[in-house]
C-alpha cells in the first residue's frame, strides 16, 4: 500500500521538532472526500426563487403556483407584486410531497 508522508521539514528554527504523520493514501482519499462533500453542506445554497423559476422547478403553471402556495402552506415573500420563494422550501415540499422534478399533476 502506498504512503504519503507530511510534515513540517526544515524549519526556519533549529529550537523547533519535525513532526511526520504517515497516511496510506487511501485513507488521505477518504478523508479529502469527507472534508469536500462536508465544505459542500456549509456552502450556503438556498437561493431566492421567482414564481417563474418556481414554476419550472416544479414543473406547473402560475396558476397552480398559487394554488400550492394555499394548499401545501409554501413560506413565501413578497417584494412588492414580486413572490419569491426559498429553494430549500421548494426541495422540503418536494421531498415531503415525493414529488421529482418535471411535470406534476395536482
Amino acid at each position: 500500500m502506498a504512503e504519503l508522508t507530511f510534515g513540517r521539514g526544515a524549519l526556519a528554527s533549529a529550537q523547533m521538532a519535525a513532526t511526520y504523520v504517515a497516511v496510506p493514501v487511501d485513507e488521505w482519499e477518504r478523508m479529502l472526500d469527507l472534508l469536500e462533500r462536508l465544505e459542500k453542506r456549509l456552502e450556503p445554497e438556498d437561493k431566492w426563487l421567482t414564481t417563474e423559476e418556481a414554476c419550472d422547478m416544479l414543473g406547473i403553471k402560475r396558476t397552480a403556483w398559487r394554488v400550492w402556495r394555499r394548499r401545501f402552506g409554501i413560506e413565501c415573500a413578497q417584494v412588492g407584486r414580486r413572490v419569491l420563494v426559498r429553494r430549500s422550501e421548494l426541495e422540503k415540499l418536494m421531498k415531503r410531497r415525493n414529488l421529482n422534478t418535471g411535470r406534476v399533476e395536482m
